[in-house]
């Protein structure tokens, strides 16, 4: 029953869209001064961006942001300058996006990126937890001509070589219990929403 129900609250969420709508509201009310892009820093490489998500300080969501909501990438890029705590998965995963797309405007990788997302996969636990996970989901295409994905946030530097999406989602889940994912663009727009079964 707790599985059924907390499944329909995924999807009423996430692929109606609330979640992202309040991400938008949130920044807006309270992070405005960081929702111009020019914010986010230029770095000199992909490596240079990386260490520094590395170094991101965790820090749950308040009260204020109804315990979930997706802070503007310059907000947390101040926040990490300043010594302070960064924000949690998601917001370290859409920051790591966004500099990564300045990044791309400016250099080229040696693979051809086509995609930036926030990739959103939250589960129930084998022990009945509650838990998830948002990382910056890479689509690419790789020096063969075959399309593939990586992901990357506060857990791990730019892991590259998945086949499909489905499996960057697996890989994130672990064995627990899928309650649906999403793929956002970087302006927090749905683009995919996959269902609870097992992907």
């Amino acid at each position: 029953m707790k599985l059924w129900i907390l499944r329909r609250l995924t999807w009423f969420s996430l692929r109606c869209g609330i979640y992202y709508l309040w991400s938008r509201i949130y920044q807006r009310l309270f992070e405005s001064t960081w929702l111009d892009y020019t914010k986010v820093p230029l770095f000199p490489s992909v490596g240079a961006i990386e260490d520094c998500v590395e170094k991101m300080k965790w820090r749950p969501d308040k009260w204020w942001m109804f315990w979930d909501a997706v802070s503007a990438p310059g907000a947390v890029w101040a926040r990490y300058f300043e010594g302070k705590e960064a924000g949690d998965c998601e917001d370290v995963s859409l920051a790591a996006a966004t500099a990564l797309r300045e990044w791309l405007r400016h250099h080229r990788m040696h693979v051809e990126v086509t995609g930036l997302y926030l990739l959103t996969v939250p589960w129930l636990g084998r022990d009945g937890k509650v838990g998830g996970h948002s990382v910056c989901a890479i689509s690419y295409v790789d020096v063969d001509g075959s399309k593939r994905w990586a992901h990357w946030s506060n857990w791990n530097r730019i892991l590259w070589g998945r086949e499909t999406v489905e499996d960057v989602v697996r890989e994130i889940l672990r064995g627990n219990y899928s309650l649906g994912w999403a793929l956002a663009d970087l302006d927090l727009r749905l683009v995919r929403y996959g269902g609870w079964e097992n992907p």
